[in-house]
């Protein structure tokens, strides 16, 4: 029974990461720095079954969505870092709030834009 709660909680938040523009293997990253903690780079690769070099491309993605770090050690030392759940949550809620934004502007645009709208129409001479 435990199972099958971890495997939905596990679905939801890689759903969740999807939903806010994280790749198939951005999302897998995170989920399994999150359950080893801070780990080094040959590791993780070990663990995803994925190249070093892809690895530290999408580790490059990640820290450019601001949802990984890597630790401050030096050289090979260093371990990859994700952020904390509730922070992914705060990021999906500001993608809420931009789409409610880009939605609100929308809507009231509506109106002229559908009279801008001439899809299949013969131009006028």
């Amino acid at each position: 029974m435990a199972e099958i709660e971890q495997n939905q909680i596990n679905q939801a938040l890689h759903s969740s990461l999807l939903q806010i523009g994280l790749t198939e293997l951005e999302s897998k990253l995170y989920m399994k720095a999150l359950a080893l903690g801070p780990s080094l780079m040959s590791r993780l690769a070990s663990e995803l079954a994925v190249t070093r070099p892809n690895l530290y491309k999408t580790t490059e993605s990640l820290q450019k969505k601001k949802v990984g770090m890597f630790s401050k050690e030096d050289g090979y030392n260093r371990r990859f870092i994700v952020v904390s759940p509730s922070d992914v949550f705060a990021l999906l809620g500001e993608k809420k709030s931009k789409i409610n934004e880009a939605s609100d502007v929308m809507s009231q645009a509506l109106p002229e834009l559908m009279s801008l709208y001439r899809q299949g129409e013969a131009p006028t001479k």
